[in-house]
């Protein structure tokens, strides 16, 4: 990896890390430092691997995509669980399959 590998690899990782800290005062449910270790852990691993992606595809410079990816990739995950959780799997188990409602 030479120096401009390293240099925008930590420009997409500083990105991450700056959306997520925006993003973190916004979620109450986040009290404990495990929660928040995991919040801003998402934030960086989704501006590094997303990042580029979405940049490419919206057309937008990396590390502008890398901070919106850091910002909301903590928010869609958090809902994403809570949805998870909040499903029961007996009444959508009967409605996949027709039974009785």
């Amino acid at each position: 990896m030479n120096i401009s590998e390293t240099k925008e690899t930590g420009a997409l990782w500083l990105a991450g890390i700056l959306g997520a800290v925006v993003a973190l005062p916004y979620h109450p449910a986040m009290k404990t430092r495990t929660q928040r270790f995991t919040f801003l852990f998402t934030g960086i691993v989704t501006s590094y691997y997303l990042g580029p992606v979405v940049a490419a595809h919206f057309g937008m410079a990396q590390p502008v995509a890398a901070f919106l990816c850091g910002l909301l990739a903590g928010s869609v995950i958090a809902k994403a669980l809570d949805l998870i959780g909040s499903v029961r799997l007996g009444d959508f188990m009967s409605g996949l399959l027709g039974g009785p409602k």
